[in-house]
């Protein structure tokens, strides 16, 4: 049954409001929330307590730098630009989950493009392992045989593990995308 222009998606009866829709949002508006929180946290701490000066330490005084991947060297040498990224995502991320919650269709275009944004990082952060593992120096030739041996093995337990994680929340976010791009869910945003 259409409904009247007039109607706006709040004013759906809950009948009409999915439990998926509802409970999506309220799990992001949970974690968001946490995330927010905490990331305002470190981002302060990491202003008043630990000065960018002393969080990049001159390369001539530790030559290992150059031995680290640029992707890490960067990060390492902007750490405030990645807690006042990560506090923004964590806020954007609440925001759109609570205007989710309330059937806002700009939240739910939102919300796919964060979720696009999750398996673009999460799939990334794959590569990222794979970088920063690689980068890490050998043992030396006089280390006993069964320190190496276990390193290797903790490497490929770790790698499988973050590689089963990343793919397994990258199917979540993407069984999400699906649901909040069907059409019985659009009806719910009238966004038909």
């Amino acid at each position: 049954m259409p409904m009247p222009s007039d109607q706006t998606s709040a004013n759906l009866p809950s009948s009409e409001r999915s439990t998926f829709v509802t409970a999506v949002a309220w799990v992001f508006i949970t974690f968001a929330g946490f995330a927010t929180f905490i990331s305002l946290l470190q981002a302060l701490m990491f202003i008043f307590v630990f000065p960018s000066d002393q969080l990049t330490p001159p390369r001539s005084t530790h030559p290992g730098l150059e031995a680290m991947p640029s992707v890490f060297r960067f990060m390492m040498e902007n750490i405030h630009l990645f807690f006042v990224l990560f506090w923004s995502l964590s806020l954007i991320t609440l925001v759109s989950a609570i205007g989710l919650l309330r059937r806002k269709n700009w939240a739910r275009l939102v919300f796919v493009g964060l979720m696009v944004f999750g398996i673009g990082w999460n799939l990334g952060g794959i590569w990222l392992q794979q970088q920063m593992l690689s980068s890490i120096p050998k043992l030396p030739p006089t280390a006993p045989p069964h320190i190496a041996s276990d390193f290797g093995t903790m490497a490929t337990i770790m790698t499988i593990a973050m590689t089963v994680f990343a793919i397994g929340i990258s199917l979540v976010f993407a069984w999400i995308i699906k649901r909040l791009v069907a059409r019985s869910v659009k009806a719910e945003f009238n966004a038909l």
